[in-house]
This record gives C-alpha cells, sequence and structure tokens, in this order.
C-alpha cells in the first residue's frame, strides 16, 4: 500500500510528464483548431502515434564502406527524428518550409527514444533496437498532404533508406484502445523517461536477517513519498517504475529486485554483493 507524509502521489513523476504533454499537445490544438471545434475531434482528425524502428545494419554497412575516408560523426536516432521531421515538412509545404511564415501550417511532433530493456540499460549489456515513439499533430492545412504522403510508398521509401529507417509504425490517436485518462494515456508513451525516482530512506525492522530487515522505501519529489517493499518490488516487476540509489560521489547505482538463497524477493542495487548494503546505508524515512 502506498503511503505519503504529505498529499503528493508517488506517480508525480510519471504524471508531471504526462501533463506537460498533454498541455503542449492541448495548446497546439488550441492554437490551430477551428473556434467552435471540439478538441477531441481535432485531435481525432489530425493526431497520429509514430513508431520509428531504425535499420542497424544498413548504418553498419554504410560505416564499413566509408572506412578510409573523412566523414561526419554519424547522426543520432533523434537527430534523425529531426531530420525525418524536417523531410515530411518539405514534402508537404515545399522547400521553404523553414521560414516563419510557414510557422502557423506546420505539424507538432514530440519524439521519445526508446531502447529494447532500457529500465535496466545498466545491467543488459548492449543497448538494442533503437527505436522512437512519437505523437504527430497535424494542422488542418497539412492533414490530407500528410495521409497522402504516408500512403505513397514510392515517395516514403527514399526517405527511410536515406535515414537508415527500417519501420515506421502510423496509428491514429484515436486507434489507441490504452487507459483512456488524460495523464496516464500520454504517459503511457513516456514512461521509460518518466517512471525513475531515487531512493533516499528506508524503514527496516530490527532483525538481523539482510533479506528481511527493509520494510519500506521513500523519497522527496515535491513532497515525500514511500512505498512498502513488496508495492516497490511490484512496480519494478511490472515495468512502472525504476529505482536509484546516489552514492556520496554522486554516482548512480540503480537497484534491482533479487532472490535470496531461501526464495525471498529482497531489493538491492547493482554494486552490491549478496546484502543490499548501499540500501541499508539509507537514513530512515519519516
Amino acid at each position: 500500500m502506498l503511503e505519503s507524509s504529505h498529499r503528493s502521489n508517488p506517480r508525480s513523476i510519471t504524471s508531471q510528464y504526462a501533463c506537460w504533454f498533454d498541455d503542449r499537445i492541448n495548446q497546439f490544438i488550441s492554437e490551430h483548431k477551428d473556434r467552435f471545434e471540439p478538441s477531441q475531434q481535432f485531435k481525432r482528425r489530425n493526431g497520429f502515434f509514430i513508431t520509428i524502428s531504425f535499420d542497424q545494419n544498413a548504418r553498419t554497412n554504410r560505416h564499413e564502406d566509408a572506412e578510409g575516408f573523412e566523414q561526419r560523426v554519424e547522426k543520432s536516432e533523434l537527430d534523425r527524428f529531426t531530420d525525418l521531421y524536417n523531410l515530411i515538412c518539405r514534402q508537404m509545404l515545399g522547400s521553404n518550409y523553414h521560414r516563419p511564415s510557414f510557422d502557423p501550417v506546420r505539424p507538432l511532433a514530440i519524439g521519445c527514444l526508446d531502447m529494447n530493456g532500457s529500465r535496466y540499460w545498466k545491467s543488459m549489456g548492449q543497448l538494442e533496437n533503437p527505436h522512437i515513439h512519437s505523437i504527430w499533430i497535424l494542422t488542418n492545412e497539412t492533414s490530407e498532404d500528410f495521409e497522402r504522403l504516408i500512403a505513397d510508398e514510392k515517395r516514403l521509401q527514399p526517405i527511410k533508406e536515406r535515414l537508415s529507417i527500417r519501420d515506421l509504425d502510423i496509428q491514429a490517436l484515436h486507434d489507441d484502445r490504452r487507459n483512456s485518462s488524460r495523464a496516464i494515456r500520454v504517459s503511457s508513451y513516456t514512461a521509460k523517461m518518466a517512471s525513475t525516482a531515487q531512493i533516499k530512506c528506508i524503514n527496516k525492522n530490527p532483525r538481523l536477517d539482510p533479506y528481511h530487515a527493509i520494510t519500506h522505501v521513500g523519497g522527496f519529489v515535491t513532497s515525500q513519498w514511500k512505498l512498502s517493499l513488496d508495492d516497490a518490488i511490484s512496480k519494478i516487476a511490472r515495468n512502472e517504475w525504476q529505482f536509484y540509489v546516489e552514492r556520496p560521489r554522486g554516482d548512480r547505482v540503480w537497484v534491482k529486485v533479487a532472490v535470496s538463497r531461501y526464495g525471498n524477493k529482497y531489493l538491492k542495487t547493482e554494486e552490491d554483493g549478496d546484502e543490499p548494503n548501499n540500501l541499508l546505508s539509507l537514513p530512515e524515512c519519516p
């Protein structure tokens, strides 16, 4: 059961990111919709959720072919997301799309980089399958051109090859069947970066067994939060939260679920041995 010494919700980090996304989207919609058109109608008509997967083999081959020649540093996935946005705007609006006179008709695009298993990136070895989840809101002036573009593989293929894109999974926002609540719906797109929290304190019982010593973990975001050990373990297992401890020299040590030789689940950091010493050294929570 979640406990709080103030009125905060321990999902506050997720909610703050989610509300920022929603507020930015709603601001864009209010600036571009017709005066009497409902915002949800505009979003359903002009909103898309796009996942961009990259062809790592193509990038590797290009790099090998270019060995021995002076070349620019390889662009990151987020750089290529920006390039994709610019190329799509050029297709829809022409070569002058970047001029201020086109500001009122350019779409909104928000992208988040994701990796397979990135919640536990420090313990998984090399990161795999970088991809981007993105939300696009088109203007009334560009929505039809955008739909024609994404339906025309001959126009899309050169863009995909240029940016080493393996696949574009494009879904209308109204096709989203996930939780429809305002904050959780959008935060589900960005949970990887939203659900990270530093454990700054613990509660422990007087038992000598280190695997049962910790009963609660807690911290402070905008106000105090605290979780029972079972809740914290469940949230890690469900990929809802990831936790870390900050050591005196300032580096982060990630918290993971471990199993004792007796079969009991407990929390420890990746730098700990068998016992959760980094956590046990933290002060008591209020």
